[in-house]
């Protein structure tokens, strides 16, 4: 099996004239093929590619971007005597995070996200300020 995937890995490179690859599979038995070809640049000489472990509890854990937002009015009493107004939002987008997906590559649930959300929900904070 190696010394196929290797065949099928160099008649790659020769066809899209790549001058250097380094690949890993990952077999139906849950082995790694790790393999080779060519050079990269110059005349360093590909090495197989490093791997991390295929449990990361972390793994594509997907965070969406927060907006925070925080409007301010200014009102002015009298000449030396002010009152500001601030209402700030936070979360303002509500979007739901949810837990990594399970990584268990022998699982019926591999690469499913679980369906309880781990976000903290939106929240508002008025103030008055007077300054004097």
């Amino acid at each position: 099996m190696d010394a196929r995937l290797q065949a099928a890995l160099d008649k790659c490179l020769r066809r899209y004239d790549v001058k250097g690859a380094s690949v890993a599979v990952i077999l139906p038995d849950e082995t790694l093929w790790r393999g080779a070809s060519d050079v990269s640049h110059g005349a360093v000489v590909q090495h197989p590619i490093r791997v991390t472990s295929l449990r990361s509890p972390n793994i594509r854990r997907y965070k969406a971007p927060q907006c925070n937002i925080t409007p301010t009015q200014e009102f002015i009493i009298r000449k030396s005597h002010r009152l500001q107004f601030k209402v700030s939002g936070f979360k303002v987008s509500n979007s739901p995070f949810f837990n990594s997906p399970n990584t268990t590559p022998s699982s019926s649930l591999s690469g499913v996200l679980p369906p309880t959300q781990i976000n903290s929900p939106r929240s508002i904070e008025l103030g008055f300020r007077y300054l004097f």
